[in-house]
């Protein structure tokens, strides 16, 4: 026990002053070894361009820039994109027209002294200014697909038919309308009513308003005239009757889903005479349709023909007499009396 005591003693209390000269020591060649190594890494900084009023940057340019820093590897640890970027250019001392600004390490003001920028890039911006003007242009709204067999657009309504547009001179001055966002008409069969925004023609143009517009689309049935050869005609409660010519040639008007299916042999044609009217031998007459499809109508002069009843006929019952009941097959008098 008592080595033990002798033994700590001169550890901790013989020789102090020196103990903690050499202990010191120690720690100013840990830290100065440690803040001596050097180390790099690559930051990817924002840009950010500050634009004063009247202008516009009209060109794209890179959205990032890389930068690579380099110094004690303690200071290099501390510093990211956050604490470094973004980099801020401000155009105000530009004039109109095409300018190049080169980068350096003073447009980085958050990098600490001893810490130096090992490279940029690029290395340099190029930028173009232009005046910022303007401009009321028409809106014309754009239409997407077709509408359904058998229907047509008979107009379109805008809530709002002009729209300012402010962007450089060089774009407004040749732009001469404005577009909407699609409109989808695929198969329609009725009105569309739409609330679509307008779109820009550059993304360095904007409009006056943000506010969607309403796109009224008018859809109508087509209406066709169609004209049918060979329709059939007849001359219905006329018994014996011929007409000449048995068909005819008529012009029909209306939908096109009714009207372009038609054939001929789906017509009703007859003649326009009344039965009860009608005399032996020749009557001009023309034809009318019966039946057709509701929203269909006849246009243009109705053909005409020639309904022929020959003697012997009956106008409006059967052809020739009845028989028996007295009557003579051959003229229609009572037959003679057989007994005498």
């Amino acid at each position: 026990m008592h080595k033990l005591r002798v033994l700590l003693r001169r550890v901790f209390i013989e020789n102090v002053t020196i103990k903690v000269v050499a202990l010191l020591v120690t720690l100013l060649l840990f830290y100065f070894v440690r803040e001596g190594k050097q180390d790099a890494k690559t930051l990817a900084l924002d840009i950010e361009l500050s634009i004063p009023r009247g202008v516009v940057q009209t060109n794209e340019i890179a959205r990032q820039v890389q930068v690579k820093i380099a110094g004690p590897k303690a200071m290099v640890d501390t510093l990211s994109e956050e604490s470094v970027g973004p980099l801020s250019i401000d155009l105000s001392p530009f004039g109109i027209g095409a300018s190049t600004l080169f980068l350096h390490q003073e447009m980085f003001p958050n990098i600490p002294s001893g810490v130096s920028i090992a490279s940029i890039r690029p290395s340099y911006i190029a930028v173009r200014i232009e005046k910022e003007v303007s401009r009321v242009l028409p809106v014309t709204p754009i239409l997407k697909g077709q509408v359904a067999h058998g229907y047509r657009i008979d107009r379109y309504t805008l809530s709002d038919r002009e729209a300012t547009l402010i962007g450089p001179t060089s774009l407004v001055d040749r732009t001469d309308y404005l577009e909407t966002a699609p409109i989808d008409i695929s198969g329609a069969t009725k009105t569309r009513v739409r609330e679509v925004p307008i779109r820009l023609p550059a993304p360095s143009t904007r409009l006056s308003t943000t506010e969607p517009i309403a796109v009224t689309v008018h859809i109508v049935e087509e209406v066709i005239e169609r004209t049918l050869e060979g329709v059939p005609v007849g001359a219905p409660g006329v018994d014996g009757a011929e007409v000449e010519p048995r068909e005819v040639t008529v012009t029909l008007k209306g939908p096109l889903r009714l009207v372009e299916p038609l054939k001929p042999a789906d017509l009703k044609a007859r003649v326009a005479l009344d039965p009860a009217q009608v005399k032996v031998g020749h009557q001009r007459t023309v034809v009318v349709l019966d039946g057709l499809p509701t929203g269909v109508v006849q246009v243009g002069e109705p053909p005409k023909v020639t309904l022929v009843v020959e003697p012997g006929g009956r106008p409006g019952g059967r052809r020739g007499g009845a028989k028996g009941e007295g009557a003579d097959a051959r003229g229609g008098q009572p037959a003679p009396d057989q007994g005498k």
